[in-house]
């Protein structure tokens, strides 16, 4: 993990594995098929999401199918493991019972509960288990309405024992809910929100092995609250997305013109990198035989330079996007235009080349 200054409430989480039980990938006869498959690769974090809703939804209409409490259940998750499908960070309020308003049962969920929905050290280490080692595909911190550690904050009341070492992480939040020129329980609840979100911040700023598998889409961070006046989740927006939206257009476009640039400054090895390392293009049979035919057109072709006019950029989330433009070949007797679509990818934080196709103008 990065260090932080924020990440000193308590000590890095050491032989974490140990207590854990090992892992075998039993069925789970009431889950869709994909998870019952026993394989996590089967399960995408979508599916996971959508378990979670289908889940809510029962609770919500009275029907839950309070599924996994069996003796069958338990015996089973005890002698062959457990396998999650989603993590969960949630609030310790008694009214908040996560499987419960999700309507699962034993060895379904990954459950961290810490007062405030907090993600410090210890909540990220256990977050880490959760989606690197037992392979959940998604990660859900959840907050809730009328939450006594966010109020104690946004109130500034005084607080002992351990707890100001507790409540820290939520300061942030509570400052921006402030900024906005809120008041009463309006304040209140927007800092909840933002709890939330500081929480989901956390766990991106802190921690490599989660954000390395959220841009390689094997997992995806979410925010909820769970109003605890009706029994409701609020499922938040994507903040990432929308805040990093034009950060991410913009290096989408860099990439886009240095691509260029390397070609008309015939940079053969640079050129190359700008393409993931599946990328081999049609209709070569593999990345060897591409490489070669690129490389043999760059060396051969002389100066040539390449422009990019009209660029349109699209986001398909954070990690996924295309680029579509017209492309101009300028050379000493040479000169074409072509209208042409990158689909690009973030790779390591490097958006890279996965797809190229020339479209009709």
């Amino acid at each position: 993990m990065c260090d932080s200054p924020r990440l000193s409430r308590r000590t890095i989480l050491s032989g974490l594995a140990v207590g854990f039980g090992a892992i075998v990938l039993p069925k789970l006869p009431w889950i869709p098929e994909a998870l019952a498959s026993g394989a996590p690769s089967s399960v995408t974090p979508d599916q996971a999401l959508q378990w979670l809703k289908e889940g809510h939804t029962r609770f919500l209409s009275g029907k839950t199918q309070t599924p996994h409490l069996t003796a069958q259940r338990i015996a089973e998750t005890a002698s062959q493991g457990q396998h999650p499908f989603a993590t969960l960070i949630s609030c310790s309020d008694s009214r908040v019972p996560v499987e419960h308003i999700f309507d699962q049962g034993i060895g379904d969920l990954f459950v961290i509960r810490v007062a405030g929905n907090v993600a410090d050290t210890d909540e990220i280490g256990t977050a880490e288990y959760g989606a690197g080692h037992l392979a959940t595909p998604l990660l859900v911190v959840v907050g809730h309405t009328k939450c006594g550690a966010v109020t104690a904050v946004v109130k500034g009341d005084e607080v002992g024992g351990s707890i100001p070492q507790l409540v820290d992480n939520i300061v942030p939040a509570a400052q921006r809910a402030k900024a906005k020129g809120l008041s009463g329980d309006a304040l209140i609840v927007d800092a909840i929100r933002e709890n939330v979100y500081q929480s989901l911040e956390d766990l991106r700023n802190n921690s490599e092995e989660l954000t390395h598998l959220e841009h390689q889409g094997k997992l995806k961070m979410v925010g909820a609250v769970y109003h605890i006046e009706d029994g409701s989740v609020e499922w938040l927006p994507d903040r990432l997305s929308m805040a990093n939206a034009a950060t991410a257009r913009d290096a989408i476009e860099q990439a886009v013109y240095s691509w260029a640039g390397l070609w008309s400054a015939s940079n053969v090895e640079r050129y190359l990198a700008c393409y993931a390392p599946s990328f081999h293009g049609k209709p070569f049979a593999n990345r060897k035989a591409w490489e070669a035919q690129r490389r043999k057109a760059l060396l051969s072709a002389g100066v040539i330079t390449l422009s990019i006019d009209q660029l349109q950029i699209s986001l398909q989330d954070a990690n996924h996007g295309t680029a579509t433009f017209l492309q101009g070949y300028q050379g000493k007797s040479y000169q074409d235009k072509v209208k042409k679509r990158l689909t690009l990818q973030l790779e390591k934080d490097k958006w890279l080349i996965v797809g190229e196709e020339i479209l009709k103008a």
